[in-house]
């Protein structure tokens, strides 16, 4: 591993990390967190899914965000976008510290990684598939699928795609969740 390439996987697992500690450690920094976003709208839910994405140990629930902004009228549908928009490209830390960690597992590790590779080699159309209703349904971190998807070399649009379309189809869900139950309690 180059130098540079060093350089920027340190400081992306320390900034990560760092904020990580600020989360945990830091009484009601996560509220504070949602706060600030819930005062931007769209430009808000759009960073705390960011975060959210990036955030790898204490996760942002910014799917509370979605659900809330979708009851005082933002539009649900959009919402669902620039969420899951936000969330993949956040998750795109995850599938590059996969790619550049590559180098550090030990070879048994790698084994495991080879035999996954050949299963989606055998199976490319079904991959996709599979990842998008990771997306879809698992309101967890995909940190899950897409750091092996790295490791193993997997094409990143291959892998951020499904994942991007999956969060959008869990945020809107959420968001027009959000909104029907906004609807009746007003209502």
């Amino acid at each position: 591993m180059r130098s540079s390439s060093k350089f920027i996987l340190f400081f992306l697992v320390f900034s990560v990390l760092g904020l990580t500690l600020i989360l945990y450690f830091i009484p009601n920094a996560r509220n504070y967190v949602q706060e600030f976003f819930l005062r931007y709208g769209y430009f808000g839910v759009f960073f705390i899914a960011l975060v959210g994405g990036i955030s790898t140990l204490f996760p942002i629930p910014y799917t509370l965000t979605v659900f809330g902004l979708s009851q005082i009228g933002l539009n649900p549908f959009l919402l669902g976008i620039i969420a899951g928009i936000g969330a993949s490209i956040g998750d795109s830390f995850s599938y590059y510290l996969g790619y550049r960690g590559h180098e550090i597992l030990s070879e048994k590790n790698q084994k495991r990684f080879l035999k996954l590779q050949k299963i989606i080699s055998n199976y490319p159309r079904i991959a996709p598939i599979l990842i998008y209703f990771y997306g879809a349904i698992v309101p967890f971190s995909d940190d899950i699928i897409l750091i092996p998807l790295g490791t193993m070399r997997y094409k990143y649009w291959k892998a951020i795609l499904p994942i991007c379309f999956g969060k959008i189809t869990l945020n809107t869900y959420i968001a027009l969740g959000g909104m029907f139950v906004g609807e009746g309690i007003s209502g």
